[in-house]
């Protein structure tokens, strides 16, 4: 499914014309309300009242988008590309954090090291899904070489998105993704929505 070249360049001069003053880290955010963008998640089949959450992101930083989820059991993970330069591609993995204590998603980090200042990590809570064995992908050169392979540990690529312009990807917003090595910077839509993986 894609969104229409016309909604495409709407999100893109919306987010374009908005000043970000919490920008950090080489990371720009915008979060229009459902109404703003009704003509997108007409186009997506996503009822406004639907959406849990919506964000305009715009990153140079690679960093930015380590393995993570993003909301509980029970939500779906909505992405569309918008701007992006080369190859890019979002990674889900076969693991899962299900507890309802994140309601803004986890972070994995084996190594507890934060990769900016004040990052939230979690303490002791475990996805289910996991090996115990050392990560290891032949496409980790290609795709994840930013990411220390010892953060890696235990996880096993379920599917490999690769990035289209208003190409939408749907997953569960419990599992366990992040990006790819990309050069430049990237820009995406985000929504969380109620259970909508069809």
């Amino acid at each position: 499914m894609l969104i229409s070249e016309y909604s495409a360049n709407f999100l893109n001069n919306i987010f374009d014309n908005y000043k970000d003053h919490t920008e950090t880290n080489g990371t720009k955010r915008f979060h229009p309300d459902a109404n703003t963008i009704k003509q997108v998640l007409r186009e997506i089949r996503l009822a406004p009242n639907d959406c849990d959450f919506i964000r305009i992101e715009e990153t140079s930083n690679q960093l930015a988008v380590p393995p993570h989820t993003d909301a509980p059991q029970g939500k779906t993970t909505i992405i569309v590309p918008l701007c992006f330069t080369g190859q890019v591609h979002s990674i889900t993995f076969n693991s899962f954090f299900t507890s309802e204590n994140h309601p803004t998603g986890i972070k994995y980090r084996p190594s507890s090291k934060e990769y900016y200042s004040n990052e939230t990590l979690p303490q002791g809570e475990v996805p289910s899904g996991l090996s115990k064995k050392p990560f290891y992908d032949k496409k980790y050169g290609k795709l994840l070489s930013y990411l220390p392979v010892h953060d890696l540990v235990g996880l096993k690529i379920e599917k490999v998105f690769q990035w289209k312009k208003r190409k939408v990807m749907k997953f569960r917003s419990d599992q366990l993704h992040c990006g790819s090595v990309f050069k430049g910077s990237k820009r995406w839509l985000l929504i969380l929505a109620e259970n909508n993986l069809q």
